[in-house]
């Protein structure tokens, strides 16, 4: 039943509710360790065509490559979420502006490839 509450059914990713509780917990640490943490935003352009045009059992099987891909692209210990419908967030903790800008990158890289 807790799994069902704290992620996404389709992708299996933590949901809304469970991303901003570890946002929350990242914010505490960070205040106590002066630790860096990055929030990214992910969300797919005209994903709606995709849906209208192609069904949504090609939309769903397309978020879930899309998840698939994002947990490969980030470290283990950061979280990725499916925040609704084509946005994804993704928690990078321990890191710096330069490491966080690097994970973009690779991640704008590897949809772009998709």
């Amino acid at each position: 039943m807790e799994f069902l509450a704290t992620h996404d059914e389709l992708t299996s990713l933590p949901n809304r509710a469970l991303f901003n509780d570890r946002v929350r917990q990242a914010i505490a640490r960070s205040s106590r360790s002066e630790s860096m943490f990055a929030v990214l935003f992910v969300d797919l352009d005209n994903f709606k065509v995709v849906n209208d045009s192609l069904g949504h059992a090609a939309g769903d099987e397309l978020l879930k490559e899309v998840a698939a891909l994002l947990r490969e692209v980030i470290r283990v210990a950061d979280t990725v979420a499916r925040f609704g419908g084509d946005e994804f967030a993704l928690l990078v903790e321990e890191t710096t502006a330069g490491e966080a800008d690097m994970t973009a990158r690779r991640i704008a890289d590897a949809l772009a490839h998709l």
